[in-house]
């Protein structure tokens, strides 16, 4: 037990830290810097600041109770919530100028439920999966060659793109949003790009398959080069820095957790850094496109769908689109900031999680639809039939970042969940295959 408490203690210490950090560093440079971009202004409110460090308080007590072993993967997901999710709503929160006081209130009732569901579950990692889809004997092979296969036509279709420049990436995007890919290719182009090719990589080092790695970030780069979606960069950087951390601290947990914390807090300090001495903002942008720009369309839902003359989604723009006509022209992504005069070069304000729980359902949803997030990202953990944890995390960490901008049925569909679970699936066979070599020449 002390070890525990001697842990939560460090941990909470460096959360705040990391929320010091973003409240008074990050947030007033990127606000500064992207004011045209966000509509927003950074501003002190003592009032919110106060509420802000309470409702944090709260979440560190909530960590405390459900902390019971330094040592159980549950505890990395809640780390990862924190310091993605969590932390960054809070800092939003107290300094964003257009966020009301009471705004607090649902992203609070939603993150407290998925702590303690997520907390409070049952996740063992040194166990097989129990879950059986489908196996096949030669999965690295079909699965690369299907894959890259999908993602070469996807480039061929976009007229062979080779973005070398992070620069040109805004008018890549926009230039396919005017080309209209095909509906169907679409959900491939982001499958690919978003999910399957990075988790291919990740899965590929794990297994010392280095020549199947080369491979998926080389079509993994080109996907990117389509639409300049640097977010997908960045994942492959992510995978090689995390499996670099979890090897130096050899796996153990609550190393791990404890470093993720640290490392985030020298990643703020850098982005600020090399905008201020080198006039580089793509970091800045990057980070503040994860941290910031979500949490601040969450907020702008909740005052929008609060408004009684703004009725609800109830999955108008999500499964039921075929069936319901939306009430919001052009859809609520563009309608929230422009109303029914959206263009092309307009900015989606797409948002998932607690924003989209709320514009769907209000507070019902706020208070559903924790439970079917945390259950899954539950689910999705115990299909991995590995004991190797920084793969593990590598997908866990894949799930909360496809979620933060896209609705929940897109996250389960095009944001990879679904798809995840059935190649999980497919590996079955060769992970026993290497388990049984591990164990023989161990022998």
């Amino acid at each position: 037990m002390k070890k525990v408490v001697s842990n939560w203690a460090l941990q909470s210490i460096l959360l705040l830290t990391y929320k010091a950090l973003l409240d008074f560093l990050f947030l007033r440079v990127y606000y500064t810097v992207f004011s045209y971009m966000t509509g927003a202004a950074y501003m002190w409110n003592v009032d919110k600041f106060i509420i802000s460090n309470i409702v944090f308080a709260f979440f560190v007590l909530i960590n405390f109770y459900v902390s019971n072993d330094s040592e159980r993967i549950q505890n990395v997901i809640i780390v990862m919530l924190m310091v993605i999710c969590i932390v960054p709503m809070l800092s939003v929160y107290g300094f964003v100028n257009y966020v009301s006081v009471e705004a607090i209130l649902y992203p609070s009732i939603f993150w407290g439920i998925m702590i303690l569901v997520i907390g409070k579950s049952n996740i063992n990692i040194h166990k097989s999966s129990r879950y059986r889809i489908v196996a096949i004997k030669q999965a690295s092979i079909g699965t690369l060659g299907l894959c890259s296969l999908g993602g070469l036509i996807c480039w061929a279709w976009a007229g062979f793109p080779i973005l070398v420049s992070l620069s040109d990436s805004t008018a890549q995007r926009l230039a396919l949003r005017a080309s209209r890919m095909p509906s169907l290719l679409g959900y491939v182009f982001m499958l690919l790009g978003g999910v399957l090719f990075p988790y291919l990589f990740a899965r590929f080092l794990d297994a010392k398959k280095y020549l199947y790695a080369v491979i998926s970030l080389i079509v993994g780069f080109l996907l990117y080069s389509i639409n300049g979606m640097k977010t997908w960069l960045f994942m492959y950087i992510f995978v090689i820095a995390l499996y670099g951390l979890c090897y130096w601290q050899k796996d153990n947990i609550r190393k791990i957790c404890i470093s993720i914390i640290v490392v985030l807090c020298f990643l703020l300090l850098f982005c600020v850094v090399a905008y201020w001495k080198l006039g580089i903002a793509d970091f800045l942008s990057q980070f503040g496109r994860v941290f910031c720009i979500p949490n601040g369309i969450g907020f702008r839902s909740i005052s929008f769908f609060s408004d009684s003359s703004h009725p609800y989604l109830y999955l108008r723009e999500s499964i039921l689109r075929h069936f319901f006509e939306t009430p919001y022209p052009g859809g609520s992504d563009f309608y929230l900031d422009y109303g029914a005069n959206s263009t092309i070069t307009s900015a989606r304000s797409n948002n998932g999680l607690w924003g989209d729980a709320f514009r769907n359902f209000g507070i019902f949803g706020v208070i559903i639809y924790p439970f079917f997030i945390s259950r899954i990202l539950i689910l999705v953990n115990r299909t991995i039939n590995t004991k190797n944890v920084r793969f593990q995390i590598f997908v866990v960490f894949l799930m909360i970042w496809n979620s933060v901008n896209v609705s929940f049925f897109t996250w389960l569909l095009t944001g990879g969940v679904i798809v995840v679970l059935i190649v999980n699936g497919f590996f079955i066979n060769e992970d026993k295959i290497v388990r049984k070599n591990t164990i023989n020449k161990s022998n």
